[in-house]
Formats: C-alpha cells, structure tokens, sequence
C-alpha cells in the first residue's frame, strides 16, 4: 500500500500517488497475484514537484527480489508508467524509485545547487545514496506478491477491501466501496483515517468438474515439507508405495491432544491402543525415495505410462467418471491407483524442522495429476500430467462413496466434505 505525500514546497520530487494494475497477470488484481508462469503489471506514478521543470526529472522504478523491469519507463510529465514483470511464484516484490534532476539551479531552495545537465551519476541532484541530503535513498512506493506455497501456504487471491466510500485516484480511476477493491484501492493520503478490510480465497476445496484448478502438495525437497511416518517400519519410499498399514482415526479431544502424557515419538503412538488419532511426521526424505515411491505405487515401479485403459494412466479428463467401482465407468472396473487418502493435520504444522507427532484432524482423498521427479525423465510421465516443482505431487481433491463390510451407520454423511463416506446397511 502507498502513502500520499502532498505537494512539496520546493523542487524536491515526490511521488504524490502509485498505483499497480494488472497486464497479464491472471488475476485482475496486481498487488497479489498467484501465477505459474512470468506475468506483467503497469506502474503508474504520479510526480509532484514544486518549482523543476518535469521533463528536468528522471524516475527509475527498481523492483525488487524476484521481480524485474521498472526501468526510466514511460512518460515526462507527471504521469509515468513501468512495466514490472513478476516472476512465478515470486514472493514479496518491494518496489523502489530513485530519481535524478538536470539543469535547475538553486536546488531543491535557494541558494541550493546547481544540477548537472546530464541524467548520470556525475550529477548531484539525485536521491541515489550519494547525496545524503535528498534521502530517503530509493523511495518504496508500492509492493507485489506472487503468491509462494512456502510462504503464502493455500493462499490463491488477496484483496485489500475498501470498506468506506468510493473515490477516483489522481489517474481517474475509481476505487469502489463499500467492499470494492481494484488498482486504486492501494494508495492512500498520508494522514487520513481509512476503514479497510482482507479478502482471502484459499485453495484446496473439494473438485466438481475437470476443469477445476490443481492443488500442490509438498512432500520433500524444500522447506516446510508434508511427509509422515505412519508405518512401523519402511523408509519414505517404502510407505508412499504402500501407504499406511495401521488404523487410524479422526482425533475428537477437544484440544487435539495425542497420548497422556504427550507422545512425542512414533514408537509412543504404537505403544497405545488403535485406532491411532495421531500421527507421526518426518523429515529429511529424499527426492529420490519420493521419486522411486510414487513410481511403485501408480505406475508399478516404471517410468513409462501405462498404456490406454491401464491402471496409473491420468484419467483426470473423464471425472467425475473416474476407475473403480466407487466411480464407475464400465470400460475401467479396475481401481485407480492416482486416488490416494491422505491425513488432514492442523494448518501451519509442519513450520518447523524436526519430527513431531499431530493430530488427525480430517482425511481426505486425492487424485494425482503430475509430481515432480529427481531429473532424468521421472516427472509424471502420462498425458495431460501437471508440471510440478520438484518433491511436490499435484491434483485435487475429491469426494467418493466407498464400500465397507467393516464400518457401521453412525454419524450422517456431509456431502461435498473432505472426509471419505462409507456405504453402509443400516436398519
């Protein structure tokens, strides 16, 4: 968000308004944006001075981090505008200016100096660092985010909501409100009182149709990975193939609370009765494991696809009508092995770098669309696969109806949840 400075009382620049809005960037919303692929804003600035002569002042727009152009941009006058290229998944993106004014004398107030006639680092009218009388050096007028899942976790949108009134920007652009939002929405007059509000939209919800949007989910090879140890014995390569053997549960305690007193191991979890309401968490699996895992469980240890009307082939493009009896398609009877049940923990728990135990808060069951191998041709290797980061597996979430001749009728499906439902005769 940008504070508006009022006019200055000299020849000192000042950046009275910027703004950000979007080019190709897929949301209609520059400031946060989460995007696969290199996308582009507008930056749009609006240049006050009291005395220079405008087409005297050079604005260099300096974005930081991940995020590249700026540049001198476009324009002499008091409106001048940038391209700012935002890279994938870039993170926080601080937008600097600096600035360089040539022949005016008497600058910025008398008796004052005299500028150089050229925009280079000879001349000493610049807010560049050299001369501490015309910091701050550089300016921070403006900010994007590309959304990161190691930073901005589910996060797909943020919008800064404007819950007063609507108002038109110095470039005639209107900021609506109550509960508008848009380019304008980010700039304010320093000093003024403003009641403003966040917009959040998380991914991760269960899928209706084909063409909803995939979720990624990180196993190992970065930070913050997902991996547990829910087995007795077996390394993470062994586990991913054949997943997890005991029983486990949903945990009820009101606190979430796993063993009196706390287990802190996988051996204390074991040492109790099943089924199990927590579960154990590792780090330190390689991609290699994750790579050799995922392989043996969906494709039957090869790299290669299976070839049409196979298990392990993406079948993503006919669901709802997905393998297997509980989806059935009666060309494809047998049971799908890109749909997996996974453990749902609480949010934010694996922020830290050692093992754990958690609890078992949901399930929930997941069709894999493409993972991210160790190199040499062990990406998801079907038609239709997703590009994934490395160690991360990609897909959605779906619901289905299993069959089970050892579960009983008790609490009542919620239907579109997370959490598996079990067909069950009841009397």
């Amino acid at each position: 968000m940008h504070g508006q400075h009022a006019t200055p009382s000299n020849k000192l620049p000042v950046i009275q308004d910027a703004i950000l809005e979007t080019a190709t960037c897929p949301d209609t919303y520059a400031y946060f944006t989460y995007n696969n692929a290199s996308c582009t804003a507008t930056l749009r600035v609006n240049l006050a001075t009291n005395g220079a002569t405008l087409s005297n002042i050079q604005l260099t727009a300096n974005p930081g981090a991940n995020c590249s152009g700026g540049g001198t941009g476009n324009g002499t006058g008091n409106i001048r505008t940038y391209t700012i290229t935002i890279a994938p998944n870039a993170g926080p993106c601080q937008i600097t200016m600096t600035w360089i004014v040539r022949n005016e004398t008497a600058f910025p107030s008398a008796p004052g100096i005299t500028c150089g006639n050229a925009f280079n680092n000879n001349n000493a009218c610049n807010n560049r660092g050299g001369n501490q009388n015309f910091c701050p050096c550089p300016i921070v007028v403006q900010g994007a985010f590309g959304g990161n899942d190691d930073i901005s976790g589910p996060i797909r949108t943020a919008h800064l909501l404007n819950m007063g009134g609507s108002f038109t920007d110095a470039f005639g652009l209107t900021c609506p409100g109550p509960l508008g939002y848009g380019a304008a929405c980010n700039s304010f007059p320093i000093g003024n009182t403003k009641s403003l509000a966040v917009d959040v939209q998380l991914a991760g919800a269960i899928s209706n149709n084909a063409s909803d949007p995939p979720v990624f989910l990180r196993i190992v090879g970065h930070s913050q990975n997902g991996s547990l140890d829910c087995n007795r014995t077996g390394n993470l390569r062994d586990q991913i193939e054949a997943g997890c053997q005991p029983p486990y549960t949903i945990n009820t305690d009101p606190n979430f609370a796993c063993g009196n007193p706390p287990w802190t191991t996988k051996n204390d979890i074991f040492a109790s009765n099943p089924p199990y309401p927590c579960v154990a968490i590792q780090t330190g699996g390689t991609v290699g494991q994750f790579t050799q895992g995922i392989q043996a469980r969906i494709l039957g240890g090869s790299n290669q696809c299976p070839g049409v009307g196979m298990p392990g082939r993406n079948y993503w493009s006919s669901f709802p009508a997905l393998p297997g009896p509980a989806n059935t398609d009666p060309t494809l009877q047998f049971t799908d092995p890109r749909i997996i049940y996974v453990f749902m923990v609480p949010f934010g728990s694996f922020r830290g770098s050692g093992n754990d135990v958690l609890p078992i808060v949901s399930f929930g069951i997941f069709y894999v669309r493409g993972w991210g191998g160790n190199g040499n041709g062990n990406n998801d290797p079907c038609p239709g696969a997703i590009s994934a980061p490395t160690g991360d597996l990609v897909g959605n979430f779906i619901t289905r109806v299993l069959t089970s001749a050892q579960s009983s009728g008790g609490q009542a499906c919620v239907v579109g949840s997370f959490n598996p439902c079990v067909a069950v005769l009841t009397k």
